[in-house]
């Protein structure tokens, strides 16, 4: 991948807005930037963190697609502006036309679920250095439960999550589609394919862990409740603090896992108990 040149920004300084129109793309060299959505009240609302060894702005680049979300520096931030020459020959070969209504595809399922995670942040301050939001103290833990989870975890027992939203999906040998990809995590499916290439998310808010399908062709199961896959079934379920047991694609698959939410205060554990008072009946707070 070539540079064009590497930038510094400090502590709360904008490196590009949503709705701006560019074709530049940068690759995270050091420090965390965060990336900031309106609302449908059109609040400004903290939808994610970004690390070192991350590309934003990666849809500008390849399909000429204004900015979905603000990218502003959470700490003092050095990037590389990634030239997109290379990217552009890629795309205007036979093979590369061919490829640009996945990349289209791929970043409306973006935009989407960056505007879902909007309506669910909470809101932050508009001045700059002001209102951050912290990395959540909540974490989760992935730990594989049969031989075919661990081998699509790349032979791992587990994986610690605490970098929020947090995007599962099947890995791909297709390099191009994989520098696209939003995917924290690629599971390892040969076919018939259980997993899709973007399967689910884990968000924090309010201290409260979500899995959410990201357009699953085959769902998950979690606790037993079916999450995606099928216009009928929730897109989204909230996780209880503890273990949660995550079948993707079905019992059937064979991937199978638990999802341990760790790191809820007093609290965090109150706010459980009472939604378990309401749900269950016979109980009283």
């Amino acid at each position: 991948m070539n540079v064009l040149e590497s930038r510094r920004y400090r502590a709360g300084k904008k490196i590009f807005e949503e709705g701006d129109s560019s074709l530049e793309a940068y690759m995270i060299r050091s420090g965390t930037v965060e990336l900031l959505k309106r609302n449908s009240s059109g609040a400004k609302v903290s939808v994610g963190m970004v690390e070192s060894g991350e590309i934003i702005g990666a849809a500008s680049l390849l399909i000429n697609q204004p900015r979905v979300f603000d990218a502003r520096a959470h700490t003092e931030v050095f990037v590389d502006v990634i030239d997109p020459a290379p990217w552009y020959q890629m795309l205007e070969i036979e093979q590369g036309r061919a490829f640009k209504p996945v990349l289209a595809s791929l970043a409306e399922q973006a935009r989407v679920a960056y505007a879902r995670l909007a309506e669910l942040g909470t809101t932050i301050s508009e001045e700059p250095g002001q209102g951050h939001r912290r990395r959540s103290s909540v974490s989760v833990s992935l730990r594989a439960r049969t031989e075919e989870a661990r081998l699509a975890l790349g032979g791992r027992e587990r994986i610690e999550i605490s970098k929020f939203p947090f995007r599962v999906g099947r890995y791909e040998q297709n390099s191009a589609n994989e520098a696209v990809a939003a995917n924290d995590l690629y599971l390892s499916d040969p076919e018939p394919y259980y997993v899709s290439r973007s399967h689910f998310t884990l968000s924090v808010n309010h201290r409260v862990v979500y899995l959410e399908d990201s357009g699953s062709r085959l769902g998950t199961i979690v606790n037993r409740k079916w999450v995606g896959g099928d216009p009928d079934n929730s897109t989204r379920v909230r996780l209880r603090p503890g273990h949660n047991s995550i079948h993707i694609a079905g019992r059937n698959s064979r991937l199978t896992f638990s999802l341990v939410v760790k790191g809820l205060t007093a609290t965090g554990r109150k706010g459980w108990r009472n939604w378990l008072m309401r749900v269950l009946p016979g109980r009283s707070a």
